[in-house]
């Protein structure tokens, strides 16, 4: 391995654990959950495999460069002494998100503005040319954090957030995270050699990524880009390296997936989004009524995941009565299985009727959630072991884990969702900070969401991910730029650059 250099992976609130173990089986080295954030090193490949194989990370952030910010012309001095043109070509868009905490710079977007000048001044001066701003479909991330009079550069990686998978279609109201599904999931203990059930499936993104972990499909194989890609250290041997050994790392799944739900044309969306994915041999799906759902008769018991109304977007006449609906059927229904279900709403929480062996905090955008566990023990329709609250740590316990004091005031991904016309999982993602326990600062910067991405299988036991039948990534294998020539003077030439992480 090369080098190795910090990178940041940003999460919900209650995956740090989570996506640190994902991170650790990856073989990233000095690993430090943060909060909404894990720190890690690597080099290239690893950054690489980051955005193809994690689960639970909203994007991966590369800090380049840290100086001391008390102004606005040091924030504009500092931008400007990065060599911008070893990071990315003049003809390439680029887009900035910039937060302030307890910073003298008292104006979001005006130290954007300041950070916008310096890059493009650069590249006006160097080269009489200037790259475009662009928001949403940009191809360079920029991440600026002020806080304490210390400024950090990233770059972001992923470009839009890694939960943008490539296989929803749109159409279901409030359709969970792809990110928080998966995390749900990993969370609940899953072994994944038993069924897997979602009684209240919607659009059916538990299901998916319950088949994506059990066949160890990664999570981003039908992104055809990531921001990386623009970078001018972009390897696209190593990245094709990375896809050809998909198709090694694929297992036999010999057990269930299954989906139910009230509402026909929600499992029509999950329809649309299974048969995208190619899963519909895998995946079970049943129009039933959750008091009506059965598990599968058989030795094999398994786990319930299911995220049902919270009574915030989908309404329910009586969401108590819902929720006692879903103990009662827990109780009669999925005997021997690992039941989870995951709500904002306390109060209705209680109504499942059940004692509960864990429960769990977590952060679904902005709602304070609890996913909350009921082992449903054969022979009794009672849960045996006691109830318990959990414990959280502080912010100072959580951030006492690093003295580094960029990382005490930590990456944060406040997701917030926005509901659009289609009904899609929309997400605004500012990058706000947690500085000893108090949220964001000043002034918190939220810019817009993110843009958007855009027959039957093989029998088992093993499929070739190269089947034309299968989805294809169609990865360019994108050539270096070619050496160009200056007559500047001593001022340097696209051909003198050297990759930004070898300065």
């Amino acid at each position: 391995m090369n080098q190795p250099y910090r990178m940041i992976a940003k999460t919900f609130e209650g995956l740090e654990g989570v996506l640190a173990a994902e991170l650790q089986s990856l073989g990233a080295l000095n690993i430090q959950e943060l909060r909404r954030a894990v720190s890690f090193e690597g080099d290239l490949k690893l950054m690489y495999e980051a955005n193809l194989w994690l689960r639970t990370a909203i994007n991966v952030l590369k800090p380049i460069a840290s100086f001391k910010c008390d102004s606005e012309q040091e924030l504009y001095d500092g931008v400007y002494a990065i060599k911008w043109y070893e990071v990315f070509d003049v003809g390439k868009t680029f887009t900035i998100d910039t937060v302030l905490v307890n910073s003298k710079i008292t104006h979001s977007q005006f130290a954007t503005y300041k950070v916008k000048d310096a890059i493009v001044d650069q590249f006006r001066y160097y080269f009489n040319q200037r790259p475009d701003v662009g928001r949403q479909d940009s191809d360079i991330f920029i991440h600026a954090y002020v806080a304490n009079g210390q400024c950090e550069i990233s770059l972001n990686s992923s470009g839009i957030p890694l939960f943008k998978r490539g296989y929803r279609q749109g159409g279901h109201l409030a359709p969970i995270n792809e990110v928080l599904a998966a995390g749900l999931i990993k969370l609940s203990g899953w072994d994944m050699k038993s069924n897997f059930i979602d009684p209240m499936c919607g659009s059916g993104t538990l299901l998916v990524e319950a088949a994506l972990m059990a066949y160890n499909f990664p999570p981003s194989y039908l992104r055809k880009d990531f921001s990386f890609m623009t970078w001018t250290n972009y390897d696209p041997t190593i990245w094709r390296e990375l896809l050809g050994e998909i198709n090694d790392k694929q297992v036999d799944f010999e057990h269930q997936i299954i989906g139910g739900d009230i509402s026909e044309r929600n499992l029509e969306y999950a329809r649309q989004i299974i048969n995208t994915i190619k899963f519909h041999k895998d995946i079970e799906l049943k129009v039933l009524d959750i008091t009506n759902h059965k598990a599968p008769e058989s030795d094999i018991k398994g786990w319930v995941v299911t995220n049902p109304p919270y009574g915030l977007r989908l309404k329910s006449q009586d969401l108590n009565y819902l929720y006692s609906q879903i103990g009662d059927a827990f109780k009669h229904n999925f005997i021997g299985y690992s039941a989870w279900v995951i709500s904002s709403d306390m109060d209705a929480l209680k109504s499942v009727g059940l004692k509960t062996s864990k429960k769990l905090p977590i952060f679904n955008g902005p709602l304070e959630c609890r996913l909350n566990n009921y082992e449903l023990y054969e022979g009794s329709k009672e849960l045996k072991t006691e109830e318990t609250e959990p414990t959280e740590a502080t912010v100072e316990e959580t951030f006492s884990k690093t003295n580094n004091p960029l990382l005490f005031n930590l990456y944060v991904s406040d997701v917030d969702y926005r509901e659009e016309e289609a009904g899609n999982n929309e997400a605004i993602q500012p990058d706000e900070y947690i500085v000893r326990g108090t949220r964001g600062g000043n002034n918190d910067f939220k810019s817009g969401g993110p843009r958007k991405y855009d027959n039957d299988r093989d029998s088992r036991p093993k499929r070739n991910f190269g089947d034309s039948e299968r989805p294809r990534s169609n990865y360019d294998s994108r050539k270096p730029y070619g050496e160009r020539s200056s007559d500047r003077g001593d001022k340097p030439s696209y051909g003198d650059r050297k990759p930004f992480g070898e300065r």
